[in-house]
């Protein structure tokens, strides 16, 4: 039985700093993710990301820092590398 619960986090450097982002896929959603990151005061931004009807990932927060907003694609791609590829069912 698969779980459909899945967490991570991931380290990127976006300008000159490295910024840790947590990611946590929502129950009961397609593939929609909670993502939070804190800047260099510590202040923490939540926002969701989702895949729109071209499957280019979207931030659904657009009250975000430019740090923020500017990472859209390399978010997206790390939630494509962190999700497990469904499993084909026999029948």
């Amino acid at each position: 039985m698969q779980s459909n619960h899945l967490f991570f986090t991931k380290v990127i450097k976006l300008g000159n700093r490295l910024r840790e982002f947590n990611f946590r896929k929502l129950p009961n959603t397609n593939n929609n993710y909670h993502v939070d990151v804190t800047d260099d005061r510590g202040v923490r931004f939540m926002f969701k990301m989702y895949p729109d009807a071209q499957q280019s990932w979207q931030i659904s927060n657009i009250e975000l820092p430019q740090w923020v907003q500017t990472a859209n694609n390399i978010l997206g791609q790390l939630i494509e590398n962190e999700t497990p590829m469904p499993q084909p069912v026999e029948l």
